[in-house]
This record gives C-alpha cells, structure tokens and sequence, in this order.
C-alpha cells in the first residue's frame, strides 16, 4: 500500500509539472491538472467559500485544536474506479500538546496508511510549522512542513513524498478520541456491525458485535491485547486466523460508526457498519 501511494504522489509531481509548463501560475482555484493517460490525475479539493481561518501570529498550533482536513480523491494506477483521500486532524493529547494527525483513508472511511503523530517540537506560531513524527507502528521518524491558510487550505510538504500534499478546511472537527487508555470500549459504540466490506479468508463473519471490552463474531471471540492508541486496538484472533489484527473504531464521510479490521499487518481488510447507522 505505501507504494501505491508513493506512485500516487509520483504521478501527481508528473501531472502538476505538465500543467504549470502550459500555463502561467495562478491560484489555488485554478489548479486545476490534466493527464492524457488512463489514470485520472488526483483532485483539487473542495472550495473553501463558508470555511475560512483566523490565523493568529502570536499563537502556536493549538490554536487550530479540533479542526479537520480532507485532500481531493487520489485515484489507484491499479484500479481506477478505486480513490484514497488523505486526512489531516489537529489534536492535543494528554500532556495539552498540539500534533497532527494525518492518516490515509479509502472511500469507505477505512485507514490504510497512518503517517503518524506530527508535533511542533520547534515550538513555532502563526501559519507555518516545520513538525516531526515517528511513524505509527514503527520507528521510522519523519518530518513535514506544514502552512495553514486564511482561505482554508492546509498544505504539507512531507520528508519521505516528493510533492505538497493540499487539503481542504472540512465542517467536521476533528474525529473523536472514544477510550483514552483503551481499558474499554464506550457504550455508544456498543452493538451490532454488519459487513460491508472484505472477501476470502478475512471475511470471518457477516456480523460483528461489539461489546464494553471484547469483540465476537460467528467464528471468534477476539480478546482485547493492547490499545495502540487513535482508537485502534491490538487483537488476537484466535482459531479463525491464528494471528494478531488491529482493529479501528471511527467514523466514515456519512457519520457511520465503522469498525476497520487489519489482519497480520497486512491488506485485504473487513469493514463493518453500525446497523443502527446503515
């Protein structure tokens, strides 16, 4: 999958290049790319007219605690009809410290790369903020250069992409934090999730349900491991896979509370939905 985005970000390099060579610069608008081959080139993201941003000079990045950012679909060079959006939240975690969040998400909401937490370890203020991150699930350390703008725009130049990835100010705040220490699973969350999503010998069950500190479906009951934080748990699947999965609770574009399933690390994964959200 890191791959896959990478030939995303390439093939937006190629297309952002092709595009300035043929005209003059202009503004975010009107960056508009256009590319001969089968493979649609990634979107501009949406028009910020209503979400505008104050951006005070003196003040560091909390000021912008809570909000949301969402890139233009970035389409698959394997399968075309498939698009990936890249995701951008400011939180602060329980030390009252600022960082971004930024994951990458199918069209269903489901998380297939996390780039990890990004803090301002340089302390800086006003719009732009040079951030370091040790990556989700490793201990590769990466950093980004990250501009926020009054129009409502979010741009992050990352160390390990060759191109600006551009996001757009969402209405949402930023996706919620349902456990803090994962000790268990909030009653709201609670209750039946049907698959939508996940084929072949991941797909264990057509129903999941999920309780305040355990998950069962028709083959297993997965135990909770470890909470690894950002609402994704560490699971032993016991018979059904003999393996460990990671499993994510949020939310997709529509609001549904989802449940992503990773198994081994590795794609493909299962995606339920809440049957009271469907």
């Amino acid at each position: 999958m890191k791959k896959q985005i990478l030939c995303l970000i390439a093939l937006a390099i190629i297309t952002v290049i092709v595009s300035v060579a043929c005209s003059s610069p202009t503004d975010v608008e009107n960056m508009a790319v256009t590319e001969a081959g089968p493979t649609p080139p990634p979107e501009f993201p949406e028009d910020n007219t209503d979400n505008k941003l104050t951006i005070d000079t003196n003040q560091g990045l909390i000021q912008f605690k809570d909000l949301s950012f969402k890139s233009g679909a970035y389409y698959s060079i394997y399968d075309t009809t498939k698009k990936m959006y890249f995701y951008a939240d400011v939180r602060v975690d329980e030390n009252s410290k600022p960082y971004v969040r930024v994951v990458t998400k199918d069209e269903n909401g489901v998380v297939v790369e996390d780039e990890g937490k990004f803090y301002d370890n340089a302390n800086g203020t006003g719009a732009v903020y040079n951030l370091e991150a040790t990556r989700y699930k490793s201990n590769n350390r990466n950093t980004a250069t990250v501009t926020f703008t009054e129009d409502g725009y979010l741009r992050i130049k990352f160390s390990n992409y060759g191109a600006d990835i551009t996001y757009s100010l969402t209405d949402k705040k930023a996706e919620e934090e349902i456990s803090k220490d994962g000790t268990y699973i909030p009653e709201s969350w609670w209750g039946t999730y049907e698959w939508v999503q996940g084929s072949g010998q991941y797909h264990l069950s057509a129903e999941l349900t999920v309780t305040a500190n355990r998950m069962s479906d028709a083959t297993d009951v997965l135990a909770p491991d470890s909470y690894l934080g950002d609402n994704t748990w560490s699971y032993y699947c016991g018979a059904g896979c003999g393996q460990y999965t990671t499993v994510t609770f949020g939310r997709n574009d529509k609001g549904q509370r989802i449940v992503s399933e990773v198994i081994g690390g590795a794609q493909p994964y299962i995606l339920y939905i809440h049957s009271d959200d469907k």
